[in-house]
């Protein structure tokens, strides 16, 4: 397959892996500026056996370690290395072979571990994405996601609660 990027932080021919939840799925083979000149693309090899992932749909993105106020994400690529995360798309025959990757894991997968729910506040503060949320000192859950709701007047974040914490949150 064919993953095109927006540069080429983090990847290396021949060592940057392809995983589907902690499994190594593919390879990247080799790294190539696009013609347009305006992204870069990966050629990966996907495994046989995992050839059932790709299909309509089917999403990739780069999973690095990152730092912030919050804490630190991407823990495991931090030990093993940066490596490229996919998402199974709907199965089919005729799976496609050339992909945009996201810029970060998509907020739906993170959306699933638990509790959804969106704060409104009047600014963003300090939260981040990967920002946590605390109930006494214990953390319960992290921001995935935020944006401006449509009137552009306040910040929409959407948070997940972890689910042995759901029955904290009520109305």
């Amino acid at each position: 397959v064919q993953i095109y990027f927006s540069d080429a932080q983090g990847l290396v021919a021949g060592r940057t892996t392809i995983q589907y939840q902690g499994l190594e799925v593919g390879m990247v083979r080799d790294i190539k500026l696009a013609e347009d000149l305006g992204s870069i693309y990966v050629d990966a090899d996907i495994y046989p056996e995992a050839t059932k992932l790709l299909g309509k749909g089917t999403r990739f993105w780069m999973v690095k370690p990152t730092a912030s106020l919050s804490g630190v994400s991407g823990l495991d690529a931090l030990v093993s290395g940066n490596y490229i995360a996919i998402s199974p798309g709907e199965e089919d025959t005729d799976a496609e072979t050339v992909y945009k990757a996201l810029e970060r894991a998509p907020s739906d997968i993170l959306a699933q571990k638990g509790l959804s729910i969106t704060l409104t506040a009047r600014d963003l503060g300090g939260l981040s994405i990967g920002s946590q949320i605390i109930y006494r000192k214990i953390p319960i859950g992290e921001v995935y996601s935020y944006q401006l709701d449509e009137e552009a007047k306040n910040v929409l974040i959407q948070a997940s609660i972890r689910e042995e914490f759901r029955h904290i949150i009520t109305d």
